[in-house]
């Protein structure tokens, strides 16, 4: 009979579909960094294996706004002069020839890309991984270089610099000063409309102002690398270990020989001792519990953060080749090259070992370095098509959905990828490139082999079973 009642039990009970039972995203990353489960995950470890770096540039500006007096413009009262302002903002007047800006500016706009491609951008800033680092110092080094020798320059010709700024604000003024002098007398005073030269020396005198010294340069153009390790406190143990009043035991005192009314003051003295570390624990371990509690978010979102970042750059590179491939019926030899950059940078930023991304290297490596002729333009784009199912299950799984209400669904869908990929269809992309089967799809399988026989049982056998004494 105990066999008969587990079969109404399951007949009666609702079970969940096993199709309906979702991996948690602590499962997901264990499985991806190929370990059974998060505890086992030596995140210390991984953590260090990479720095957060901090890159700070600084100069002496060399923009000052732009004036409706720079224009030979002037208005009669103060409130037409501040609405004037309100509705339009103009530009900048340079104090640089535009060759030295574009290359200071080239070389600001170099080292934050530079940051940008080399790094996880995390909460504690941007986190470049070992396998990036030393090609990213390396870099960073000749920028730094070159940032300084700007500088050099800039000193080197900075007299005659000066001198060309002031001649081409003298030229710009001339404008203005005829502007001024036809339209808005009053806004001169009486020497200047008399003669333009004044006009024009007071000028010069407010460029010179606005413009830096030979001194202010050499000492505001810094270019800093910072690297420093991510800080976490520790876990629960050595927390309490470091709490004040942890360790704090009473000491043990005999009342023999003293009077009862100093019995009463030690009896009460020891008592409050005792609440007051019985207080001190609770807070402690409050402390603790909470602390605990934000390591381990702390944590998750950097693995969150990194293996979202990684397979998504390999998730958009094929998704943007395979709409491309689409649309042009051709590999373009741009698409080639953007498979064989994110392979080059793949490479140096999976330093965790993401062996389904390790494999989608090799495999978009071996397809790509064929000769053009050998290219077979249908395994490209079902091997692009699987990895890309693939990512986009993770990253899903990983980010909330929150890609879908950013990403261009149109492209996707050239690039014939699913919106919301099925087990069935990332199962049979991974088999095909073979990557691994996770634990909980094989202990799905499990379950659906196990209830197979129970779900199929005919009535006649059931009947026979109750009929079992």
């Amino acid at each position: 009979m105990k066999k008969t009642s587990e079969i109404q039990d399951r007949e009666q009970t609702p079970q969940p579909a096993v199709e309906d039972v979702q991996p948690t995203k602590a499962q997901i990353i264990a499985a991806i960094l190929d370990e059974p489960d998060m505890e086992s995950v030596d995140w210390a470890a991984l953590m260090g294996e990479g720095v957060v770096v901090r890159v700070h540039i600084r100069r002496v500006r060399f923009r000052k706004r732009l004036t409706f007096a720079d224009l030979g413009l002037h208005f009669p009262t103060e409130e037409i002069s501040h609405k004037m302002h309100e509705m339009f903002r103009l530009g900048m007047k340079n104090l640089l020839p535009r060759n030295y800006l574009d290359r200071i500016e080239q070389i600001e706009y170099r080292a934050r890309k530079l940051v940008t491609a080399r790094s996880y951008e995390t909460i504690w800033g941007p986190f470049i991984p070992v396998t990036a680092y030393i090609p990213w110092r390396e870099e960073m080094r000749q920028l730094e270089l070159d940032y300084y020798q700007v500088r050099d320059d800039l000193l080197r010709d900075y007299p005659a610099i000066r001198k060309q700024i002031l001649t081409d604000y003298v030229l710009a003024a001339r404008q203005s000063y005829r502007i001024l002098h036809q339209l808005h007398p009053d806004a001169l005073t009486e020497r200047e409309r008399l003669r333009e030269i004044f006009y024009l020396a007071g000028v010069r005198h407010k460029i010179r102002q606005m413009l830096p010294s030979a001194e202010d340069i050499m000492n505001t153009f810094e270019f800093t690398v910072s690297p420093t390790y991510i800080d976490l406190p520790l876990l629960a143990g050595a927390e309490m270990e470091a709490m004040p009043g942890a360790e704090a035991p009473l000491d043990k005192v005999t009342i023999e020989g003293i009077t009862p009314q100093e019995q009463r003051e030690l009896r009460w003295l020891q008592a409050g001792t005792k609440e007051r570390q019985r207080m001190m624990r609770e807070m402690n371990e409050d402390v603790v519990r909470r602390a605990r509690e934000q390591k381990e978010q702390q944590i998750d979102l950097f693995f969150t953060t990194i293996i979202s970042q990684l397979r998504g750059l390999l998730y958009d590179a094929t998704t943007n080749v395979l709409a491309s491939l689409k649309t042009r019926e051709r590999l373009q030899p741009r698409a080639v090259v953007q498979l064989k950059n994110l392979v080059e940078h793949l490479q140096q930023l999976n330093f965790y070992g993401d062996r389904d991304v390790e494999i989608a290297m090799r495999l978009i490596k071996d397809l790509v370095d064929r000769p053009r002729e050998k290219r077979d333009l249908a395994l490209i784009d079902q091997r692009l098509r699987q990895i890309a199912t693939v990512m986009r299950s993770t990253l899903l799984a990983l980010e909330d959905e929150s890609r879908e209400e950013r990403e261009d669904d149109e492209k996707r869908g050239i690039a014939g990828v699913s919106r919301k990929p099925s087990r069935t269809e990332v199962r049979e992309a991974r088999l095909e490139l073979g990557f691994s089967i996770p634990s909980w799809e094989e202990e799905r399988e499990e379950r659906q082999e196990e209830d197979a026989p129970l779900l199929s049982l005919p009535v006649a056998e059931e009947r026979e079973e109750r009929s079992w004494p």
